[in-house]
């Protein structure tokens, strides 16, 4: 699991364990170091917050608390910081997702995915077939819930709370709700 978290001009954190060793190289040589520091962290916990840019590649679907990771997320961001999600490209439904990429995500989630998440703590097993809709679910309940302030070609910009925007890819935007519509469990 990685995730990037970068505070723009300051600090920045990169998170995987594997990579660390890399990235201290790689700032040391760019002569950066004196303001990028690489740390190992839990995604729920990691340290600081005023970033404008916290990035997930293909790793929340691993995480055992998802959920827990989106909040501390949307807590860290600065209020024009943007969080970035890459994950699998996954249908919400098995049918959707039955075609030779589809059957590889299958096999690599029972075998990696879906254990290493029931591993950790809450183990909300999501594994590599967690489609948009079940993303969104977990982003959701992990607090992004706004409005929508601007709708482009390509990006929509939602306030979601005072100060705080996010850019979201269009597409990804599948329907909009009236305030008050969703209940706390």
């Amino acid at each position: 699991m990685c995730s990037v978290v970068y505070r723009v001009g300051t600090n920045s954190v990169y998170v995987c364990e594997g990579s660390i060793e890399h990235g201290r190289r790689a700032a040391a040589e760019a002569g950066v170091a004196d303001r990028v520091s690489f740390e190992v962290a839990p995604a729920k916990s990691y340290p600081g917050d005023g970033y404008d840019l916290v990035a997930m590649f293909d790793c929340l679907h691993d995480m055992g608390d998802p959920v827990g990771a989106s909040a501390h997320v949307l807590e860290t961001l600065t209020p024009d910081g943007t969080w970035m999600i890459v994950e699998p490209n996954a249908g919400d439904r098995l049918e959707d997702n039955l075609n030779p990429v589809g059957r590889v995500f299958y096999g690599a989630s029972t075998l990696v995915c879906t254990p290493a998440s029931r591993d950790q703590e809450v183990g909300l097993a999501l594994g590599a077939q967690a489609g948009e809709a079940r993303l969104r679910e977990v982003v959701t309940a992990g607090g992004l819930l706004g409005r929508v302030l601007e709708v482009g070609d390509t990006f929509v910009t939602l306030e979601i709370a005072e100060g705080v925007r996010v850019k979201v890819q269009r597409f990804q935007v599948v329907s909009l709700m009236p305030k008050g519509t969703l209940k706390s469990a």
